[in-house]
């Protein structure tokens, strides 16, 4: 008998990566891809696992070496779920289009929300993100306001790295600001 292993994203914007860039962050990669041990060979303890998320992309490279991970060791990637509820009773995930995952141990990364002070302050979305320019980082409700970080809407993780590339996209842009010149749509969201 094998046991469902499920890792669900729960919504809203992930910070993943394959090695995570601060010693908080999670990886994409589950313990259960690392080699069994001898003493844990027996059909009872083997796990069968189920990947699920609204992107399980989080570079090309990581996508490409992941996906081979999972196809060598026969676990199912479900894209673009979106979990609506977890069915306890009955061990399933349920997605918003009533797809079923079953599992035996559920491990969930909850949605990533930005500051309750942007969301108090009427600057951002209910999510608590500042509406942003994607490539200039320059907030586009606010004149002379750049957003870096968890504060942004940008598609990109919420990792310290990627606050450390927009902060150099910034100081360009206040700078050609300062200059009379137009704000460089030069950011790709790239964090290494």
């Amino acid at each position: 008998m094998a046991a469902w292993l499920a890792l669900g994203l729960l919504g809203g914007t992930v910070g993943c990566s394959m090695t995570p860039v601060a010693p908080h962050q999670e990886s994409v990669a589950p313990p259960p891809l690392v080699e069994p041990s001898p003493s844990t060979t027996s059909e009872s303890a083997r796990l069968k696992e189920s990947l699920t998320g609204r992107e399980m992309s989080p570079s090309e490279v990581a996508a490409g070496i992941l996906g081979q991970i999972c196809e060598e060791k026969n676990i199912k990637v479900t894209p673009n779920y979106q979990i609506a509820q977890v069915d306890v009773a009955n061990k399933v995930i349920k997605s918003y289009g009533d797809q079923e995952v079953p599992y035996d141990l559920l491990v969930a990364i909850p949605p990533n929300f930005g500051a309750q002070i942007i969301i108090d302050s009427g600057m951002g979305d209910p999510m608590g993100y500042v509406d942003t320019d994607h490539h200039t980082l320059k907030a586009k409700n606010y004149d002379y306001v750049y957003v870096v970080g968890d504060a942004t809407n940008v598609p990109t993780s919420k990792a310290g790295a990627v606050a450390h590339y927009e902060a150099d996209t910034i100081v360009d842009n206040l700078v050609r600001e300062i200059d009379g010149q137009p704000p460089w749509p030069n950011y790709d969201g790239h964090a290494t």
